[in-house]
């Protein structure tokens, strides 16, 4: 199952992320991570290619995390490679996906520009 169109990202809230899994030798070990993390609510697109051992993942971080494909992944036998750049990455996003679901979830309106109503005493 190998991505030959990119995917756009579609609506405020998705985020694409690819994971490089060693465990994914064949066609069926592809099949098998894409058919596991389709049923993940908030997963909106899987691509994976076999050749570099990737997969990228969409979905919308208003209702799935990280988090929660890296335990897709490891549940399904395909662990994300675990290095130094794996856990930077891991923490980074981990730290933006939690500011903007935080961004997501606050009252529309900013009070930018305006300044506040004076009282008289």
């Amino acid at each position: 199952m190998v991505a030959q169109k990119k995917h756009a990202i579609d609506g405020d809230w998705e985020v694409s992320r690819r994971f490089f899994l060693p465990a994914m030798k064949h066609e069926g070990d592809a099949q098998q991570a894409a058919r596991a993390l389709g049923t993940v609510s908030g997963v909106n697109k899987v691509t994976t290619d076999l050749a570099s051992q990737h997969a990228t993942v969409w979905y919308d971080i208003t209702q799935t995390s990280y988090a929660d494909i890296i335990k897709t992944f490891n549940g399904t036998g395909f662990p994300p490679k675990e290095n130094w750049w794996f856990r930077f990455r891991r923490s980074w996003y981990q730290f933006t996906e939690t500011n903007m679901r935080d961004l997501a979830k606050a009252p529309k309106g900013a009070c930018c520009n305006k300044p506040p109503v004076r009282t008289k005493r």
